[in-house]
């Protein structure tokens, strides 16, 4: 399976998926053994070459399109073949597994759509039309795509006045004039329907009912001939087009109603008409053109531009083995207000490293890996304006200082203040003297029933996970001689445990338990509630009442805890090829101890939606 990550960016506009451009980065894993380092993968506009362990990343995939497939072209051996995947949604500000690509026949992308209705106004309540969307592909042939099973994605940009099926049955439900759009692969098409269900008693254009609704007379004529925004429409003019009365401006472009209308053609509820993440505004003062995708012109659309981070240090140190820091390139468009990410090399930006030995780049764009120690700048060309940042590189050799034998496992180690609390399995809690570093003694220890899989310190309490045992709670005020205060049985075996504010909040296999430890001789559980998967280690985000529960192989999934008697799951993230075991929150970001990913960094702004870096 493969993920995406994503960052939304709402240009604004009547219609959702139109006005929203999508900042993605899509991972396929190495078990699609079909691809190999002789094939591209494309979705939308985006392409990227394939790695030889049939691996590839696509960064900046813009979203909005409605249903897209990835495409695949591989040459072997002078033989050139096509795949593609079957269809899917990228959603808004969300993840999705992408389904595989399959080499053999591959279906044509249209070029063009043409949409039509049988009627272009309904008159009865709950009457309705059918579109027909055709397809235009560039071999000059045309398709009828009007059902939705063929890709093609509806969407009304008031449904208070008129909704559509996934199909294109338009069912009328108030008076007005509703914006459609139909889309197929990215390739969108418009059509207005207009909606009268009442009559129209000054003969003005417009509905009685749609009059009232809209503050007019629906007994005077004249206010229909009025333009109270002066936008170069009339009032009737923007009911025909659904445009607003008393807004110059309908969509926020910077273009108004009267010029989308009449001069430049473009959408006048949609502030980017061609889905390009330019908005309409930009690109008339940009020069390019508004009702073409491929059609921008960063150099005179982008005001400014800022990378992050402004300077980095990167520490190569024996455990990790490699380090890296991600370039986002960002830039604020000359409205002012519209940003979109420049970092894709697809978008014309471009790296340079003043010493490919210290910082070199690899995949995705923007990466930048520790070579050599040193220092070096980088040189990101976007826009056509060159930024440098600095950069450097520095080595770090973790030297041993001394050991300690102990009997049993080392699950896990808290250290506070001259003594390490060890974890231990089968042997409960190991305590060592670690006053002087050199020389560290066992100071004391406690047998305990089950395994002692974790340990967490406050204060002169220990919390132990005790697997099947559950939760144990130790006094270890006299390290020498640690005194068992009591013990909480979880719902499953308990193998993380994390304490705040008197409550433990405990990974316990496919349950978190959490227990009101506030008298530590009579621990009550407070709530118990499903884990999707095995809970192997918890952490706290404190700032934000979330918990955040490592799953192995199954990723991570966190928790809403801000009630600890009602814990809410608000998301799962899975990480293919990983194994998470430990986690720690920073700000907004969790970083994982991954046996098979080593280090993994996400993203957690928005928890309902964690994004992997």
């Amino acid at each position: 399976m493969s993920t995406v990550q994503k960052r939304i960016r709402n240009f604004g506009g009547m219609l959702p998926l139109a006005a929203v451009a999508l900042m993605s980065t899509w991972f396929a894993p190495a078990s699609y053994a079909q691809l190999n380092e002789n094939c591209v993968v494309s979705v939308l506009n985006r392409t990227v070459q394939v790695k030889s362990d049939g691996s590839w990343v696509l960064p900046n995939v813009p979203a909005g399109f409605g249903r897209v497939k990835a495409r695949a072209t591989c040459v072997n051996n002078g033989v050139t073949t096509f795949g593609e995947s079957p269809f899917f949604v990228i959603p808004a500000n969300g993840s999705i597994d992408v389904p595989s690509v399959t080499l053999g026949n591959a279906t044509p992308i249209p070029v063009g759509l043409a949409i039509s209705s049988n009627r272009s106004t309904i008159t009865q309540q709950n009457g309705t039309a059918q579109l027909t969307v055709i397809a235009n592909f560039g071999n000059g042939t045309t398709r009828n795509v009007t059902a939705g099973a063929t890709g093609t994605t509806y969407n009304a940009s008031n449904p208070a006045i008129a909704t559509v099926s996934q199909d294109g049955l338009v069912t009328a439900k108030a008076s007005g004039t509703v914006l459609l759009q139909a889309i197929n692969e990215g390739t969108p098409a418009f059509l207005t329907i207009d909606i009268a269900l009442t009559s129209d008693s000054d003969n003005d254009g417009i509905p009685d009912d749609a009059e009232i609704n809209l503050g007019l007379d629906p007994r005077n004529a004249a206010d229909a001939s009025l333009d109270f925004d002066t936008d170069g429409l009339t009032n009737v003019e923007e009911f025909r087009a659904g445009t607003g009365l008393r807004n110059a401006d309908t969509d926020g472009d910077g273009l108004n109603d009267g010029q989308e209308v009449k001069t430049t053609r473009t959408n006048p509820l949609v502030a980017d008409t061609d889905g390009d993440g330019i908005p309409d505004g930009v690109e008339v003062r940009s020069n390019s053109n508004p009702l073409d995708r491929s059609s921008v012109n960063y150099a005179a659309a982008v005001q400014s531009i800022a990378i992050t981070p402004p300077s980095f240090t990167l520490i190569v140190n024996t455990i990790v083995g490699t380090a890296y820091t991600q370039l986002n390139v960002r830039a604020t468009l000359i409205d002012g207000t519209t940003q979109v990410n420049l970092t894709s090399t697809a978008l014309g930006t471009r790296y340079a490293s003043s010493d490919l030995t210290t910082c070199n780049f690899g995949s995705p764009d923007g990466r930048v890996f520790a070579g050599n120690p040193g220092n070096c700048t980088i040189t990101v060309t976007a826009a056509g304006r060159p930024i440098q940042i600095q950069g450097s590189v520095r080595n770090f050799t973790p030297l041993p200082v001394s050991n300690l034998a102990f009997p049993g496992f080392p699950n896990k180690v808290k250290v506070q203040g001259n003594y390490a609390y060890i974890a231990a399995g089968a042997s409960g809690l190991q305590i060592a003297n670690i006053t002087d570093k050199t020389a560290p003694s066992i100071a004391g220890s406690l047998a305990l029933p089950g395994n002692a899989n974790d340990v967490e310190i406050v204060g002169n309490i220990a919390y132990i996970a005790g697997g099947n045992s559950g939760l144990h709670i130790i006094d270890v005020s006299n390290p020498a001689a640690p005194i068992l205060r009591g013990t909480a049985a979880t719902s499953g075996p308990a193998q993380g445990v994390v304490v705040r504010n008197n409550t433990a909040f405990v990974a316990a296999g496919s349950q978190l338990t959490i227990v009101n430890v506030s008298n530590p001789g009579a621990p009550l559980v407070a709530a118990n509630t499903s884990i999707a998967g095995n809970g192997k280690a918890i952490t706290l985000d404190t700032n934000r009442s979330l918990a955040i529960v490592t799953l192995g192989a199954g990723g991570i999934q966190i928790f809403n805890v801000a009630n600890p008697a009602s814990p809410q799951a608000v998301s799962t993230r899975n990480l293919p090829g990983g194994d998470s075991r430990g986690a720690k929150v920073s700000g907004n970001y969790l970083f994982l101890a991954d046996y098979g990913l080593s280090l993994t960094s996400i993203d957690i702004t928005n928890p309902a939606n964690p994004v992997v870096l």
